[in-house]
């Protein structure tokens, strides 16, 4: 059986209240990453395994208190002891102060996603994470050219239909609702007359045929 895109990156992922994370996760041990789920309350863990569990996938976790200074440093020598230092931290949270922060500071990873807050229709963001690069793609990318400057990747990529930052310390994106097509009335209403008989609104088309041709069988009565 082939690896998957991720195979070998070690991924911690944080903020795992959201239902959002369960797609995420799902999807980075699709790619076969090798996932931690890190959480301060036990529950909130066995949450996240029960609903994996419905997909017949399972994930390993950790109870670690992301606040705790102390906690975070004992964590790091453990992880550093087992050789399971992370390549990446994913934090799914939807609140302002990140669990992940004093992770990131002290694990140091080599990438760093934070998710973007949820804006828009659920069409709009599922539209705007189309657009968006792969974490899959853009790893496999790295990989290939060898290049891990930041500098030179996009800003922005999409986890199972999720969007994440890339950047830590940025104030929070928010997705822009995808460009509607301007229609004939648009341009009406701002040119401030009445639609020319020449171009009928959609839907008047036959309306307006019908008038013209009244006004044609009066003209020949005559």
């Amino acid at each position: 059986m082939s690896g998957g895109r991720l195979e070998g990156l070690q991924v911690l992922v944080t903020g795992i209240e959201p239902l959002s994370s369960r797609d995420v996760v799902r999807d980075l041990l699709a790619e076969h990453a090798q996932v931690t789920a890190v959480h301060g309350e036990d529950q909130v863990l066995r949450r996240l395994q029960r609903d994996l569990g419905l997909f017949r996938t399972t994930v390993g976790v950790a109870s670690v208190d992301l606040f705790s200074p102390s906690e975070v440093r004992l964590f790091e020598d453990n992880l550093r002891g087992l050789g399971g230092l992370p390549h990446m931290v994913v934090c799914c949270c939807e609140g302002a102060e990140c669990p992940a922060a004093l992770a990131v500071s002290l694990l140091q990873p080599t990438l760093v996603l934070h998710a973007l807050p949820a804006t828009g229709t659920r069409l709009e963001r599922a539209l705007f994470a189309l657009r968006t690069a792969s974490l899959p793609g853009l790893i496999q990318q790295v990989r290939r050219n060898g290049d891990f400057d930041l500098r030179t990747r996009p800003k922005l990529v999409s986890i199972a239909g999720h969007v994440f930052s890339l950047h830590r310390g940025e104030a929070p994106q928010e997705i822009p609702a995808p460009r509607r097509e301007a229609s004939i009335a648009d341009g009406v209403a701002r040119a401030g007359r009445r639609p020319s008989r020449r171009h009928p609104l959609p839907g008047q088309f036959a309306a307006t045929s019908d008038v013209a041709r009244r006004r044609q069988d009066l003209r020949d009565s005559k």
